[in-house]
C-alpha cells in the first residue's frame, strides 16, 4: 500500500478494482471487518497518519465521494435519494457525476462514518438472468486531496487540485 499512497499524495489517479463471481471476497478485500480491514480503511488510515506528518504542507483538504453503478445508472449514496446521476466528460475526457455530493473529511473517522452512512443508501439487489440471487451493483469510492505547500514551489500557491476533475467540471459549469 504505501506505493499507492505516495503516488496519491504526489498527485497522481489511482485505482483499486475487484472484480469477480457473486461472492468471491472482492467487497471483503476493499472493505474487510474490524478485526482484519481490507485494502480502503488500510489507506484512508495510512493517509490520515501522513497527512500528520506532512511538514511540506500548509493547508490540506480530503474529499470523498460515493456512488454506486446499478441497472446501468448511477446513483450518489452519499445523498440517499433515489435519482440517478448524469455523467458528462470534461476536456480531458475524464467523465464525472453532475450533482454529486463531495464532503470533506478531518479524520479517519470521519470518512469511515460517511462510508457507512452511505452503504445503507445502496439499491437493493433483485434476481437478473445471470445470477438468479442477486443482481450485483458496482461501488466506486472516490477521495480527491488538495493540498498547499509551505512554501510553493512557483508563484501560484493556490490548492493544487486533484487530476480526476470532479470540481475542476463543477467549476466550469458553473462559469459558462
Amino acid at each position: 500500500m504505501p506505493e499507492y499512497l505516495d503516488a496519491f499524495l504526489a498527485g497522481k489517479d489511482i485505482c483499486i478494482f475487484t472484480y469477480g463471481q457473486t461472492a468471491t471476497g472482492g467487497s471483503y478485500s476493499v472493505i474487510g471487518t474490524k478485526d482484519q480491514p481490507g485494502v480502503l480503511p488500510r489507506f484512508l488510515t495510512d493517509l490520515f497518519d501522513r497527512l500528520q506528518n506532512l511538514s511540506e504542507v500548509q493547508q490540506n483538504s480530503v474529499q470523498i465521494s460515493f456512488y454506486e453503478l446499478y441497472s446501468n445508472k448511477v446513483y450518489d449514496l452519499s445523498k440517499g435519494d433515489s435519482e440517478a446521476l448524469k455523467l458528462v466528460a470534461d476536456e480531458n475526457g475524464r467523465v464525472s457525476p453532475i450533482g454529486a455530493k463531495i464532503t470533506s473529511v478531518l479524520s479517519y473517522e470521519d470518512a469511515i462514518e460517511h462510508f457507512e452512512v452511505s452503504m445503507k443508501n445502496r439499491r437493493g439487489c433483485s434476481a437478473s438472468t445471470m445470477n438468479m440471487l442477486a443482481d450485483k451493483s458496482n461501488l466506486v469510492y472516490c477521495i480527491d486531496f488538495l493540498m498547499r505547500l509551505a512554501k510553493p514551489t512557483n508563484a501560484s500557491s493556490s490548492l493544487s487540485e486533484d487530476k480526476r476533475g470532479f470540481q475542476n467540471l463543477e467549476e466550469s459549469r458553473k462559469k459558462s
